[in-house]
């Protein structure tokens, strides 16, 4: 898409650029410019629509959204939300070509994620699960053992 292409599809609106906007007309208006209302008004561009996000802060991504740790983990017993993971981890492994720019760079940083469980009903169930995300829908997930738990994480006290 290039940068051109967003720059023809999408305005952001903020509190200090509102009297930019001039008479333009839109297929869309987003109301906000966090993570629900970014990734909206990406999608709609990326359909074709010219769309506005209006946004009260200075700039988008000033509310809680741009306040968030994010995580992103594929452990979930729902397949929708495992499923719904998986995407958003490939989005942002790809994401200078999910933007169709070399300069994109999401800022994500790939570091695992670690589940602790007995040897008891949960962690049974704990062990299904993990089966269940790699046989069924293809996740790099694992058990691993008590010992290679300490290895990995020398300072974490299992006992």
């Amino acid at each position: 898409f290039g940068s051109s292409f967003w720059e023809s599809r999408l305005a952001v609106v903020t509190m200090r650029s509102f009297g930019s906007l001039g008479a333009r007309s839109f297929d869309a208006i987003v109301l906000g410019g966090g993570v629900i209302g970014s990734s909206t008004a990406f999608h709609l561009a990326k359909l074709g629509a010219k769309v506005a996000v209006l946004d009260k802060a200075s700039q988008v991504g000033m509310g809680a959204s741009g306040r968030s740790s994010g995580m992103t983990r594929l452990h979930y017993s729902v397949e929708s939300n495992a499923v719904l993971a998986k995407r958003a981890m490939h989005f942002f492994h790809n994401f200078s070509d999910e933007l169709k720019s070399t300069a994109a760079n999401s800022g994500y940083v790939q570091t695992g994620h670690m589940m602790v469980a007995r040897d008891d009903k949960l962690g049974k169930a704990m062990q299904k699960t993990v089966e269940w995300l790699r046989d069924k829908l293809g996740c790099d997930t694992q058990m691993i053992s008590k010992g290679e738990a300490s290895a990995m994480h020398p300072y974490v006290n299992l006992d």
